[in-house]
């Protein structure tokens, strides 16, 4: 499987095992992959619920992200429902 995702922040602690059903059936992987594309989709579109340096988080800040920041701010919006 091909992860779009690293999960470094450790914040989304128990992911590494559907990781690994994933790695052991193909459907599952191509359907996580597909659900990573959605959030990653979804932070571009949604970050603006989030604010940084108190000033709204935009498509552009997002897109020049490393990867650590952009799971912090799918992490933060889950907490309100999204990704």
């Amino acid at each position: 499987m091909d992860r779009k995702i690293s999960w470094i922040t450790g914040c989304h602690d128990e992911i590494e095992l559907v990781y690994e059903k994933a790695e052991q059936n193909e459907s599952i992987g191509a359907l996580l992959s597909e659900l990573e594309q959605m959030a990653l989709k979804e932070v571009e579109e949604s970050c603006g619920f989030l604010a940084m340096n108190n000033k709204p988080i935009t498509r552009d800040m997002v897109l020049s992200m490393s990867a650590r920041d952009k799971e912090t701010i799918m992490y933060h919006l889950s907490g309100v429902g999204l990704t």
